[in-house]
């Protein structure tokens, strides 16, 4: 494990996170983590958001494919028109 998962005055082990921006240590004691990196993970998190928005419409679309009738027909056509346009639009 780096430096960062210790904390900084006696080096006790790293407990949990609170919120975005705090790291709290079993000692007791905690410390901010500096802005940029809570930037770095509030964008992380909107990425992983848009992942998996992206990940459930196509988990849909594929499992009704194998539908009979028009439902399987609106699956496999939107499909079809999507041209990987959702999982293109989910990455960075």
């Amino acid at each position: 494990m780096s430096d960062e998962h210790y904390c900084p005055r006696c080096k006790a082990e790293f407990l949990c996170f609170n919120g975005v921006n705090t790291r709290h240590f079993k000692c007791g004691s905690s410390t901010q983590i500096p802005s940029v990196a809570c930037g770095y993970a509030s964008q992380l998190q909107e990425r992983i958001k848009r992942l998996e928005e992206a990940l459930a419409w196509y988990e849909t679309k594929v499992s009704d494919c194998n539908r009979q009738g028009p439902e399987g027909d609106a699956a496999r056509d939107a499909l079809a028109k999507d041209y990987g346009r959702k999982a293109k639009e989910a990455k960075p």
